[in-house]
């Protein structure tokens, strides 16, 4: 039997050999049709095709799901029907099969009888239709589940649209994905928008690599001892494509022997410019991603509308200009933290907590000073100490926020939150903050692992 399949497998002849192999179909088991089937398929040709769909129609599961696959690799049409109705059933595994071959069949009959389903289809035919364009059913699906998203009869199908545009929308779909944010009374609709959006500026993020300049690269004993200017050679590695340089005396050789060493830069992405410092061994990521202007002006200006009424279309902007991380949406969030009222207020406040930038970093530690909320400065505190660990700053000057923060800790969880960030900062300075916590029985244990860490890599 095997040895058969390899011959029909290589045997020209056509249709007069597919159809004859075709014709041993119904007398053979499960096991030998599931085989056959898969060489008719590599054969190709309409002619296997009836033999093919009278095995989808009437055989076992298994041999229901091997027929249609090897229908959709001939490519033959009169099963797309058939097809359609095994897509929209509950039979998991004989649904599964038949909606793939349904989404990538080829030719344009498959994408003909996608978009008749969604034109003329019951509300469950058409939820299938669009969860089968979004899976990549059609070229190019996007205007259809646009449509669909804004002006389809049932919720349902809305909300797959909204859905699918996931992984389709982009910067031209934004005005009418934030159309729909703001008219929408369905709080799932709402989500499903804001999903939509918040996937264009992680796919703009990804895909909107803006230009690395270096201004300016140390190494050595930064900032007050001896160091080697390395600008050169950042730049010949940042132009050779690399955005993640290690500060080694391998890359920059060894300008302050016997002390542990750092790498700063210096740079500009966009309109920014940047300051980050790391120890030796370490690796600094150069920031790199810039979110269009565009976008964030959209949101901007939608939240402005919002704002007022405070409704949900403005709880879910303020987290959309947080998602972009951007010094203009910053500056609204900032804003809406220190003026907003109520839930809108505290909602800015958390934001800044998470914010995916330095950039909060002066109002997030203001925050853990001042603020009267016990809950909110426990959320500024671990904020901060997540900022200033990505901040880039010297030593020293991440030491002396660490110590406000520390002198504000009431906590024995605030202050460990503290430790944590001090122990990141190979510096006699952070050690001496360390030893203080020593008397804490509270904090010893996390005090004691900070002060290893750290004495361990001060050699």
């Amino acid at each position: 039997f095997i040895g058969a399949l390899r011959t029909a497998r290589e045997l020209g002849g056509g249709d007069f050999v597919t159809a004859a192999l075709a014709r041993e179909l119904p007398a053979l088991s499960d096991a030998r049709k599931i085989r056959l089937m898969q060489t008719l398929a590599e054969r190709g040709g309409d002619v296997a095709g009836p033999a093919l769909l009278a095995e989808a129609r009437d055989g076992t599961e298994e041999i229901r799901i091997a027929a249609v696959n090897a229908l959709t690799r001939i490519a033959y049409t009169p099963a797309i029907e058939l097809i359609t109705q095994l897509a929209c059933g509950e039979d998991a595994p004989l649904t599964d099969a038949a909606r793939h071959a349904l989404a990538y069949f080829p030719g344009e009959a498959g994408d003909a009888m996608l978009v008749a389903m969604l034109d003329e289809g019951r509300r469950h035919e058409r939820r299938v239709a669009v969860e089968l364009m979004g899976r990549g059913g059609l070229p190019d699906p996007t205007g259809i589940l646009m449509d669909t998203a804004e002006s389809d009869a049932d919720e349902d199908v809305r909300l797959a649209a909204l859905r699918a545009l996931r992984d389709r929308a982009g910067v031209a779909e934004m005005p009418r994905l934030l159309a729909i944010l703001r008219e929408t009374g369905s709080e799932a609709e709402l989500g499903g928008a804001e999903g939509a959006l918040r996937a264009v500026v992680d796919r703009e993020r990804r895909l909107g690599r803006a230009e690395i300049v270096i201004e300016r690269a140390l190494y050595g004993d930064v900032p007050d001892g001896v160091v080697a200017n390395v600008t050169p050679k950042v730049i010949s590695l940042v132009q050779s494509g690399e955005s993640a340089i290690t500060a080694s005396n391998a890359h920059f050789g060894d300008p302050a022997p016997g002390t542990v060493k750092s790498l700063q830069i210096e740079y500009t992405v966009g309109e920014t410019t940047l300051t980050r410092t790391v120890p030796e061994n370490e690796t600094l990521e150069l920031a790199a991603s810039a979110i269009p202007p565009a976008i964030v002006d959209a949101f901007c200006e939608a939240f402005e509308r919002a704002k007022g009424d405070a409704t949900p279309a403005a709880f879910a902007l303020l987290r959309l200009m947080g998602a972009t991380g951007s010094p203009t949406a910053l500056e609204v969030v900032q804003t809406t933290a220190v003026e907003g009222d109520g839930e809108l207020r505290q909602t800015a406040e958390r934001l800044l907590c998470d914010w995916p930038t330095p950039d909060a970093l002066p109002i997030v530690i203001e925050m853990a000073r001042e603020s009267s909320d016990a809950r909110l400065r426990v959320l500024a505190l671990r904020g901060a100490v997540r900022m200033l660990r990505e901040s880039g700053a010297p030593p020293a000057e991440r030491i002396e926020q660490l110590a406000v923060l520390m002198e504000n800790a009431a906590t024995p969880d605030e202050k460990r939150q503290v430790l944590s960030g001090l122990g990141l900062i190979p510096h006699v300075g952070a050690l001496d903050m360390i030893f203080e916590q020593f008397a804490g029985e509270a904090v010893r244990t996390e005090a004691e692992q900070a002060a290893i860490t750290i004495a361990e890599r001060l050699g």
